[in-house]
């Protein structure tokens, strides 16, 4: 299957005759996009690797939750983006209308979803960026004793695996999404990240660029 990608050449003196507040936000979204693009697919790819090797797929466990919560991170920090550069300023009023029904719906769908109690702030609110002890302590209380709790240890510090740490931490994660059942906060947390929904056959395809 080819993937067609439309190039769009720009410069530094176009992009300089767009007003400073247009052009800051643009860039932004931009990197912003770029950032949970890149951590999206590699979450999907952590999440849909099932290795048969025991300590490979609790390496895979602990990187796909590690990306989970980098993901969500982001994702709530996209959200403040919007906030501040967009909803926020004159820019909204001025471009407001100018969308397309696709796009202020998303908009829209993007206000409800985050005007409300939704499992991206609780993730990256509680888990994201933070250190919490008591987060800890609750992920403990459900872990369950048939649970390996393990450590894989290896003179480079790179092929070292504290698992028995990524199972309470993320555990306590799952359960601040549906207590009791962390394979349906796993599931949640995929089907709340829209961003997450890739292709999984985007392997091995071709690409041509067009200009």
């Amino acid at each position: 299957m080819t993937v067609r990608i439309h190039h769009i050449g720009l410069s530094k003196e176009r992009l300089g005759q767009i007003p400073a507040a247009e052009r800051n936000l643009f860039v932004l979204l931009g990197h912003a996009a770029n950032e949970v693009g890149v951590l999206a697919k590699l979450f999907h790819y952590c999440a849909g690797n099932h290795s048969e090797e025991p300590i490979l797929e609790k390496a895979e466990h602990t990187q796909a939750l590690l990306l989970a919560r980098l993901l969500t991170g982001k994702i709530y920090e996209f959200w403040n983006l919007l906030q501040t550069g967009y909803f926020r300023s004159v820019l909204s009023r001025t471009y407001h209308d100018a969308l397309d029904d696709e796009a202020r719906s998303a908009l829209d769908a993007m206000k409800r979803y985050f005007g409300q109690d939704n499992l991206v702030a609780r993730v990256r609110n509680g888990h994201a960026f933070h250190y919490d002890v008591q987060q800890i302590e609750n992920g403990f209380q459900t872990v369950l004793e048939s649970e390996p709790l393990d450590i894989c240890l290896s003179e480079p510090n790179a092929n070292s695996l504290y698992a028995f740490a990524d199972t309470i931490a993320g555990r306590a994660m799952l359960e601040a999404i549906c207590p009791s059942d962390p394979e349906k906060a796993f599931a949640m947390l995929i089907s709340e990240i829209p961003c997450c929904r890739l292709d999984q056959h985007h392997h091995g395809r071709t690409y041509d660029e067009v200009s």
